[in-house]
């Protein structure tokens, strides 16, 4: 209950605030939350993954870029945004 009674008096004193320094207590109070949460594994597994990505075209042969550029096509087909 004495939570609930600290955050009322909390709401007491924001509601005086304009609307700019209440979005800065909702910008900070969120930013210091998110610091509190650790990082997802799924973050972590695509940390390892970019590193071990990170040079993989490093030993193609150079003529499998001219080969890939000159294998692209153009469309001539009309396209309608208007639809």
């Amino acid at each position: 209950m004495e939570g609930k009674l600290e955050i009322n008096n909390i709401m007491k004193l924001i509601h005086a605030l304009s609307l700019e320094g209440k979005l800065e207590i909702m910008n900070r109070l969120s930013s210091e939350i998110k610091s509190d949460i650790p990082p997802q594994s799924n973050d972590i597994e695509k940390s390892v993954l970019v590193d071990r990505l990170y040079g993989a075209w490093k030993d193609i042969d150079e003529d499998i870029f001219k080969s890939i550029l000159e294998s692209r096509t153009l469309s001539e087909r009309d396209i309608n945004l208007d639809a």
